[in-house]
């Protein structure tokens, strides 16, 4: 029984990191993105220095650790939950983005 409780209890807690890290991650990385602005010019010197900027960018690599621990933690919720019970309690995340931008 305790087991049982244990499992339901890591789940709920792993649900919620889920919800927290892809929500995070989703404005974290948009925002990155918004602080760049558009590509100037479609060539080789301009997507270059794009990806660059992209990639020195603080909130572009916290966006990108943020969902990366929102795919492991998504990994080890499926691990012992169905899908028709993790794909809807993880739809939560879809709101708090909203709310969150």
């Amino acid at each position: 029984m305790t087991e049982r409780k244990t499992l339901r209890t890591k789940t709920y807690v792993l649900l919620a990191l889920m919800v927290v890290f892809g929500s995070s991650g989703d404005v974290l990385l948009s925002r990155g993105m918004k602080m760049l602005g558009g590509l100037d010019a479609w060539s080789f010197h301009g997507v270059l220095h794009f990806f660059i900027n992209a990639f020195t960018n603080g909130s572009v690599w916290l966006g990108i650790a943020m969902l990366l621990l929102f795919f492991i933690s998504y990994l080890l919720v499926l691990s012992w939950a169905d899908f028709s019970y993790v794909s809807p309690a993880s739809a939560v995340g879809y709101v708090l983005v909203a709310v969150m931008g």
